[in-house]
């Protein structure tokens, strides 16, 4: 009777040990699939990198490094695991090891200079061409190695984002949710410096970075009345503090411009070494007498414009969330300027409007003369159809335009490296400073503050 129990004990025991076994040599090539994948890969597309040629190589040394690693770990524990450091062949493996992870790691470090090296400028669109005939893709790198190579790099990057608000946090989850999945947050007691939006968040972004020793990311959040030329600004929360909802509507109580806009300027820094990289997203709208609960600074005063650019119905306290999210000037820093391109390839000069996947509207002085003569009946010259634009009858006068591109910050600048936007309020044909500027107001029509302060060509 004992005998038997102890088979069955026996043949319960390597029925688990078979199955753990089994287990294990699945998750083991499971996770050699990935590095494996590098490999072939880098390997079939090798000659296909011709800006950064190390980026399949990588890939391939990337892949064979990870897998000679994990097969020592699986070594290890298949085979070694009774055995004591005093046993010289666990001895090496494990100082093989040391090694492979310390090369890893510096080879992670040189992967991540080569592919981030020109990731801003990276846009795969094989209708975009470049000089010589030759697209984003075959002009910088083939797409598949590409987002092989950034999806390997980022698939750990937790990305910390530096606020103590928890109104905030939820908000900004909730829109960033899909983008940055692994995104924390942490309160820092960070410095309020003055200037600029942008220049405050850079400052912000660059100190956090250095506390964190991590990439982050920062936000600023403004209030601008287009009657005090963009005050409050960065400065709301103070004058919020010290004149409440109903002073701040005094502020303009002697103007008849109550036009405003939410600003959000959101910095992102990989770390303390690096510069970080600013968003801005914007959100029209007026001043009025506060509605709705009183739990998020001054959301009960600010009402956005609806999609027509006209007053809309309810202030930010009043929205349910979940519709807030949808125009918010948080939201609208992922989509601010998602169809706007730089014509020429390595200047600033021209900008175009990108209609499609395969054509941009621009004006026709960003060109010289087109390669080949055409005449008006090519099929390479299309016109575009748009809506009857009369000044006289649609005025579009207290509606806010945003004017967008590369543009100069100062007299005498050099150009902006950061695609720039302004909002300035449509004029009336029938007011007299627009008059004396404007000769066909068919074409033609006015948008600017007359006191000045803003401004564009």
């Amino acid at each position: 009777m004992n005998a038997i129990k102890l088979e069955m004990n026996n043949k319960q025991t390597n029925d688990i040990v078979c199955k753990s076994f089994c287990l294990k040599n699945i998750w083991i090539l499971f996770i050699i699939i990935l590095p494996l994948s590098g490999i072939i890969i880098g390997f079939i597309f090798r000659n296909d990198c011709p800006l950064e040629k190390y980026i399949p190589l990588w890939e391939i040394i990337n892949g064979f490094i990870t897998i000679i690693f994990l097969l020592l770990i699986f070594i290890t524990k298949q085979f070694f695991h009774e055995i004591q450091y005093r046993n010289w062949s666990i001895f090496i493996i494990d100082q093989l090891k040391i090694l492979l992870i310390f090369f890893l790691f510096l080879w992670f470090i040189c992967g991540n200079i080569w592919v981030y090296k020109y990731y801003r400028i990276v846009k795969y669109d094989k209708q975009i061409l470049l000089s010589n005939k030759k697209t984003i893709e075959n002009f910088y790198c083939n797409k598949i190695v590409y987002l092989y190579a950034f999806c390997y790099l980022s698939r750990k990057m937790v990305v910390t984002y530096v606020t103590g608000n928890k109104n905030k946090l939820v908000e900004v989850q909730a829109i960033l949710a899909d983008a940055l999945p692994n995104l924390r947050s942490q309160d820092l007691d960070l410095p309020e410096y003055q200037g600029e939006p942008e220049q405050i968040t850079k400052g912000k972004a660059i100190l956090a970075a250095q506390r964190i020793n991590g990439p982050i990311l920062v936000e600023d959040t403004s209030l601008h009345f287009n009657a005090l030329h963009g005050l409050p600004g960065p400065y709301i929360k103070w004058f919020l503090d010290k004149l409440g909802h109903d002073g701040l509507n005094k502020l303009l109580a002697a103007y008849d411009d109550k036009t405003a806009y939410a600003q959000c300027v959101f910095a992102f820094c990989a770390g303390p070494s690096h510069q970080p990289i600013t968003f801005t997203g914007r959100c029209p709208g007026r001043i009025v007498s506060a509605r709705g609960p009183n739990t998020f600074g001054w959301d009960p005063i600010f009402q956005p414009d609806n999609e027509q650019g006209q007053a809309g119905e309810k202030t930010f306290a009043e929205m349910d969330k979940t519709i807030k999210n949808q125009i918010s000037h948080r939201i609208s820093l992922r989509r601010s300027k998602p169809n706007q391109s730089s014509i020429i390839p390595g200047s600033l000069f021209c900008s175009g409007t990108l209609i499609n996947n395969k054509y941009a509207l621009t004006a026709a002085h960003c060109f010289n003369k087109l390669r080949n003569n055409v005449d008006i009946n090519d099929s390479n010259i299309g016109f575009i159809c748009l809506l009857q634009n009369n000044m006289s009858t649609y005025t579009y006068e207290s509606m806010n335009g945003i004017a967008i591109g590369w543009e100069l910050l100062q007299q005498d600048a050099l150009l902006s490296y950061t695609l720039q936007q302004v909002q300035l309020p449509v004029i009336s044909y029938t007011n007299e400073y627009c008059r004396n500027i404007v000769y066909d107001n068919i074409i033609q029509f006015c948008a600017d503050f007359i006191q000045g302060g803003k401004d564009t060509c």
